[in-house]
C-alpha cells in the first residue's frame, strides 16, 4: 500500500516536469500527501509493544517481571536493569524461612500451632492461634518472628550463604532483617533461589519441601496451579512489593519475580495482577 503511493507520488512530479515553473500542488498531490502521513503515524504507533509495557504503563507504575520456562529456559523480562535491583524480600522470605525453621526444629513439626499471646495487631487474621499454613499465607509477621529468634543469627548466616540468598546480610535485629532494609534480593536472585527449591537441591529433608509446596499454593484451576508468595517492604522508601513462586502448568513450570513501587495503598493489588497479566501474554492463560 505505501509502496504504491509512494509510486504514485512519484508519477505525479515526472508528470508536472519540463515547465520553467512548478505548478501548484493538486488535490490529488495533497490527499495523497495526507494519506501519508496517517500512514506514517499508524505505523509508529503499531510499533511492538514490548513484554508487560502496556500494563506498567497504563497503571503508572515502576517495576519489574521476569518469567522463566524450566523447560525450555526461555525467559521473558520487563525493565531488564531494575529485575537486578536488590530489594527487602518482606514476606517473601516466608518461602525459604520455612525451610529453615523445619529444618532447624524451630518449628517442631508442620501442624504445630502458633500460640497467640493475645496483643492486638493491626490484621485481624493474626489475633489468634495460627498453624504453619495460616501463618504462611495470612503472612503473620509475629508467628515468624518467633521463629528468626529460635533460629539465631549464626544459622541465618549460614544458610543464606549456602542459598546465595541477596547479599546474605542479617543486620542488627533478628526478628526483622527480612523487613528492615538489612537483607536484600533482586528478581534475577528470587528467580535462582526459586528454581533451586522447587528442584530441592539445598540440603532440607524432602518432607519440608513436601510441606512447603503444600502451604505455598494460591490457585488451581484447570490449566495451572499457582504457588507463591507476597511481599510488601513497608519500611523502605519507596515501598517495595512482591509477588515470587512458580506456575505449574500440564507440561511446564513458570517461575516468576515481580517487585514494584507501592507509592498508595490501591497499588498492591497490581502485584497479582501483574501475574495473571503476564501469564495471559505467555499464553498459559487464553482470553476468548
Amino acid at each position: 500500500m505505501m509502496l504504491d503511493i509512494i509510486i504514485h507520488c512519484r508519477y505525479l512530479k515526472q508528470n508536472h516536469k519540463g515547465g520553467s515553473r512548478a505548478p501548484p500542488a493538486s488535490s490529488a498531490m495533497k490527499r495523497l500527501i495526507a494519506v501519508i502521513a496517517l500512514l506514517a503515524a499508524s505505523m509508529l504507533e503499531a510499533k511492538p509493544v514490548g513484554f508487560m509495557e502496556n500494563f506498567f504503563r497504563k497503571n503508572g507504575l515502576d517495576g519489574t517481571v521476569i518469567m522463566r520456562s524450566l523447560k525450555s529456559g526461555q525467559e521473558r523480562v520487563y525493565n531488564k536493569k531494575r529485575s537486578t535491583e536488590r530489594f527487602s524480600p518482606a514476606s517473601t522470605f516466608k518461602i525459604p524461612n520455612t525451610l529453615i525453621a523445619l529444618q532447624e526444629k524451630a518449628l517442631e513439626s508442620d501442624d504445630r500451632m502458633f500460640t497467640w499471646d493475645r496483643v492486638e495487631r493491626p490484621v485481624p487474621a493474626w489475633n489468634r492461634d495460627l498453624n504453619l499454613e495460616d501463618a504462611f499465607q495470612s503472612s503473620c509477621v509475629w508467628c515468624y518472628q518467633e521463629l528468626a529468634r529460635k533460629v539465631g543469627r549464626a544459622t541465618y548466616g549460614r544458610y543464606l550463604g549456602e542459598m546465595r540468598y541477596g547479599n546474605a546480610e542479617i543486620g542488627n535485629d533478628i526478628a526483622a532483617f527480612w523487613l528492615d532494609g538489612s537483607l536484600r534480593i533482586s528478581a534475577r536472585e528470587q528467580i535462582g533461589v526459586l528454581m533451586k527449591i522447587h528442584a530441592k537441591s539445598y540440603r532440607f529433608d524432602r518432607a519440608h519441601y513436601d510441606t512447603l509446596e503444600r502451604i505455598m499454593r494460591v490457585e488451581s484451576a484447570e490449566t495451572y496451579t499457582i504457588r507463591a508468595k507476597t511481599g510488601w517492604a513497608m519500611g523502605t522508601e519507596p515501598q517495595v512489593g512482591w509477588y515470587v513462586g512458580w506456575v505449574e502448568t500440564g507440561d511446564d513450570v513458570w517461575f516468576f519475580a515481580i517487585n514494584m513501587d507501592i507509592r498508595k495503598p490501591q497499588n498492591a493489588r497490581f502485584r497479582k495482577e501483574a501475574l495473571y497479566a503476564a501469564m495471559v501474554e505467555i499464553g498459559i492463560i487464553n482470553i476468548r
